[in-house]
């Protein structure tokens, strides 16, 4: 199994590369696109305990916090990644400004979902599923005559 295979390495590369966040954060991520939570959350942490300042732990543990359903603590997150990013690079931030967004259309705040759906546009200005989110955060409003 390639997941199997994966974490073998990264715990190699744990065992090699002592006192680097990398492999606990590449760990974390593996759980989490094997949907065990608990473990992700571990290892991400671990990873933040070493590097507080890496803004992809962050939007990692956003993700966790989101998958559970703690919509409130993946914003909190989300935007401490976006904090950390310093403005560098914002293209690659992009899944973070849709994943915020995300947060504030599942608690209704609406208006902030438009702003940071709005935000993912002006790095990603093709993407069609920002399009989509934001068209259905309009419909959510009733505002239904754009």
């Amino acid at each position: 199994d390639e997941s199997d295979q994966a974490m073998a390495a990264y715990r190699t590369a744990t065992r090699l590369f002592r006192g680097s966040h990398v492999p606990l954060l590449c760990m974390g991520i593996e759980h989490l696109r094997t949907n065990t939570l608990s473990s992700a959350r571990q290892f991400l942490q671990q990873a933040q305990l070493i590097c507080p300042t890496d803004p992809l732990t962050y939007h990692e543990m956003g993700v966790v916090a989101y998958k559970s359903r703690d919509y409130e603590g993946a914003a909190v997150y989300f935007h401490k990644a976006l904090k950390l990013t310093s403005g560098e690079a914002m293209e690659a931030w992009e899944p973070t400004f849709i994943n915020l967004a995300h947060t504030y259309r599942k608690r209704g705040m609406f208006e902030e979902a438009v702003k940071f759906y709005e935000k993912a546009l002006t790095v990603a200005p093709k993407s069609p599923m920002i399009y989509t989110s934001l068209g259905f955060t309009h419909h959510l409003r009733g505002n239904l005559d754009l």
